[in-house]
């Protein structure tokens, strides 16, 4: 009985048997790649200038990569502390944080302050002067307002 990848292939190696394998898609993410992927979609969809069509692909990344958290490798070779668990523990506040500044600059239709938005220039005082507030929920963020 063959009980591993490796003695399936020194099998058809040894037997010398040609097959074709058929390439699936591994899920080898690691918290750090994830990391990155996010602050890059951060830095390309939701920086100082705003547009709403870019915020949603933002917003519509930071869901799939909240996705592939779930299927993080943690694997680590120290003898100490397992730094890919601490640093998951942290990503995953990270992905939750920037959904909701994702979904809080999608909702606020004006410029202000350092953050522009082309299709919204001006301010937009009596409906945003107000404290953006979100809470984090199992669908996602949950946005409202507070008076100043």
């Amino acid at each position: 009985m063959i009980s591993s990848f490796n003695g399936l292939f020194r099998w058809l190696v040894f037997n010398n048997c040609h097959i074709k394998l058929k390439c699936l898609p591994l899920k080898i993410y690691t918290s750090f790649i994830l990391w990155e992927e996010m602050g890059n979609v951060m830095t390309e969809y939701v920086t100082v200038i705003r547009y709403n069509d870019k915020i949603k692909k933002a917003e519509e990344k930071l869901v799939e990569l909240e996705e592939r958290f779930k299927d993080i490798n943690l694997n680590d070779m120290t003898t100490w502390t397992n730094q890919p668990l601490i640093f998951a523990r942290e990503l995953q506040n990270m992905l939750v944080l920037a959904r909701a500044i994702a979904r809080g600059a999608f909702l606020r239709d004006e410029s202000r302050g350092a953050h522009y938005k082309p299709d919204f220039p001006n301010r937009n005082d009596e409906k945003f002067l107000k404290t953006t507030v979100a809470q984090h929920t199992p669908a996602g963020p949950k946005i409202w307002y507070e008076e100043v």
